[in-house]
Formats: C-alpha cells, sequence, structure tokens
C-alpha cells in the first residue's frame, strides 16, 4: 500500500513537473467570493442523498431569479420561488418539476 502511494506521488509530480514546462495561453482569473448557505423556510437547502446542482434563473417570468435544484437521488429537480428580491432572495417551501403531471427524473448513471 505504502509502495503504491509513494508511486502515485511521483507520477504526480511528474506530471506536475511536464504541464509547468508547457507554455499557455494567459488565463482570465476570476475571484472567488466566501460560499453561502442558500435557506429555504428558515432552514438550508438540503437533499436527501448525494449532492445537489443549484441554478438561478426566473422560472416564472416575475423578475426575480428562482432556483431550481438536481439532486442525485432519484435524479428529480426541485423548484423553489424566490419570494424575496435578486438581492436578498427568500425561498420557502419547493416543488417537484413535473411535466405534464408526471414528475421529471433524471436518474445518474
Amino acid at each position: 500500500m505504502r509502495a503504491r502511494a509513494a508511486l502515485l506521488v511521483v507520477a504526480v509530480s511528474a506530471t506536475l513537473v511536464q504541464c509547468r514546462s508547457v507554455p499557455r495561453e494567459p488565463r482570465l482569473e476570476f475571484p472567488m467570493a466566501e460560499g453561502v448557505r442558500i435557506e429555504a423556510g428558515g432552514r438550508p437547502i438540503d437533499v436527501e442523498v448525494g449532492h445537489l446542482v443549484p441554478c438561478a434563473i426566473d422560472w416564472n417570468s416575475d423578475g426575480r431569479k428562482d432556483l431550481v435544484v438536481g439532486q442525485f437521488s432519484e435524479g428529480r429537480i426541485r423548484l423553489y420561488l424566490n419570494r424575496g428580491t435578486d438581492v436578498a432572495p427568500e425561498f420557502g417551501s419547493f416543488d417537484y418539476l413535473d411535466a405534464g403531471g408526471n414528475e421529471i427524473h433524471l436518474p445518474a448513471g
């Protein structure tokens, strides 16, 4: 096990050395802001299993960004409507997205 770990370190180090020697075009740097927890109903948004994929979009065309959250578990998609503003969003409960009365599922794998 230690031999594998040592070999991995050597392989990664060699790769990093090779990457640094290759001339690259300038990259745009985007400063990262500190993360924030988004809440709905006064509690942080969380999903049952796995991870989530959030997307801010004006879903209902009311001029405020709503939150669409894809979740790993069963590939379900949640919609949180924004009752606040874009600067100070307020989210309540969610609904699962459906099409024609059938819940949308986008399973992974």
